[in-house]
């Protein structure tokens, strides 16, 4: 897996690195190698989640998909279970604009493809995904 360092969100990594750390968080002897992939993995969406004002990072240039982005927070949420690390700020700054930006206020529906600006690009929907993540401790 390669780290991408580039203006794009690559949003799209998240299930990968979601299947990373889950494996990681039951096998104590999981590779050290790829721990460090997905631990530079896991930073570079910390760091991409926080320098966005509405939490949106591109899953393909020019497109986030909020779903996409749960599973890059659930990934982070996750590699802070397996690792100890502190990821709370970035969970928090997630859940928020989640409830501020990536819901539609007139119907209470997830938009489903947006721009990172937070501009919808697609009607809402209802999505299982947002219902767990957002009544979790780690994102309250």
């Amino acid at each position: 897996m390669t780290v991408p360092d580039s203006a794009n969100g690559h949003a799209y990594l998240s299930y990968p690195a979601l299947a990373l750390v889950m494996a990681r968080l039951v096998d104590p002897a999981f590779p050290p190698d790829l721990a460090a992939r997905q631990d530079a993995l896991v930073a570079s969406y910390e760091r991409r989640l926080l320098a966005s004002p509405t939490a949106l990072i591109d899953t393909l240039p020019g497109e986030a998909y909020p779903t996409d982005v749960a599973a890059v927070a659930a990934a982070i949420a996750v590699h802070g279970r397996a690792t100890g690390a502190d990821h709370s700020a970035v969970l928090a700054h997630w859940a928020r604009q989640v409830r501020a930006v990536q819901i539609d206020p007139g119907t209470g529906l997830v938009l489903q493809r947006m721009g990172a600006d937070g501009g919808a690009h697609d009607a809402p929907r209802a999505s299982a995904v947002y219902s767990s993540p957002l009544r979790c401790r780690c994102c309250a």
